[in-house]
């Protein structure tokens, strides 16, 4: 058995790399892809504009050839109805997935199953020890109190964001550690200077560090968004999450792009959400400083995440799913 894998952007690519790792499962390009060589593709979700029209293309061209098309959603609300592109099996990593599918979907929903999204499973396996390492640095160094930004490739919403809490973080004396998106073209045009030159002191642009480098260098109480996946990579660490969704800013765009308003680990409690901006103030205090707030996240998140890696999950109900189709 041969097992195509395509992907485009980093989140997708991410679950491809997973998975790659095991027998008959390869990576493809979508110029060099000859779909006799294998006896079935899975495709990823991706949502940039590139990401969505490769992958459309990759999978009408699978359909047309008669082979089976795996999809797996690498982050909620990703998955998208392409026309002669129905997969014969989605992947989602919960059941609220599945419960959003068909309501957005109806008929037109593919056959689902729900495994917990592979991506993260290095961070599963590795990220316990840190998490120790991470409570030491909280006791002993009071002081330096850091909240990590992840950023959206939306530089106007991120700066009507930013322009919002800033002031509340001055007067709290909050360290913010700025990582834009990859994607964010407004930060490389110098966008985001307004606001570095706002806080001064209290302004720290890490956009070139990965996240463990920089959660090793300073150690942020909590992590605060509109809905990056970086927030959920930072979950495993320990880091609570906090997501700005105001109705006008993050709230109407997440609702574009993956169809909800809040994401559903954060309607279950694996992250609080700040929806009025009379709130600030408290909503800061809460994810910063109380510890009850904090543990309540945490344990939330290990619920809805998990801990145990599902690779061999993933790859055990792909292969049984060939298998019945043969």
């Amino acid at each position: 058995m041969r097992v195509g894998l395509y992907a485009v952007d980093a989140g997708p690519r991410s679950v491809m790399q997973m998975l790659v790792r095991h027998e008959c499962f390869e990576i493809v390009q979508s110029e060099n892809l000859n779909i006799n060589d294998f006896d079935a593709v899975v495709v990823g979700t991706s949502c940039s504009k590139k990401g969505k029209l490769l992958e459309s293309r990759i999978r009408q061209y699978v359909i047309k050839s008669e082979i089976p098309l795996v999809i797996i959603e690498d982050y909620p609300g990703n998955y998208k109805l392409v026309s002669d592109g129905h997969p014969h099996l989605l992947i989602v990593e919960h059941q609220y997935c599945i419960k959003l599918q068909h309501e957005k979907l109806g008929d037109n929903c593919p056959s689902m199953i729900v495994v917990s999204n592979p991506r993260y499973d290095e961070l599963r396996t590795k990220s316990s020890l840190d998490k120790e390492s991470l409570k030491k640095k909280w006791q002993h160094d009071k002081e330096h109190q850091y909240l990590l930004w992840a950023g959206q490739p939306e530089t106007d919403d991120g700066l009507k964001v930013l322009n919002v809490i800033m002031p509340v973080l001055k007067d709290m004396n909050v360290r913010l550690i700025f990582k834009a998106h990859p994607s964010d073209l407004g930060y490389k045009s110098g966008a985001y200077l307004s606001a570095a030159a706002y806080l001064g002191r209290l302004w720290k642009d890490v956009t070139r560090l990965d996240l463990k480098t920089c959660i090793d260098a300073y150690a942020p109480n909590a992590i605060l968004t509109q809905y990056s996946s970086l927030a959920i990579e930072a979950g495993f660490y320990g880091i609570s999450s906090g997501n700005v969704l105001f109705p006008d800013i993050g709230a109407k765009r997440i609702m574009a792009d993956k169809g909800y308003t809040v994401p559903p680990w954060c309607l279950s409690g694996a992250g609080i959400v700040l929806q009025k901006k009379e709130d600030v103030r408290e909503f800061l205090h809460r994810l910063m400083y109380d510890e009850n707030t904090r543990r309540r996240i945490n344990n939330k998140f290990n619920n809805w995440f998990g801990r145990k890696p599902t690779t061999e999950k993933i790859v055990s109900e792909i292969s049984s799913f060939l298998n019945n189709k043969t």
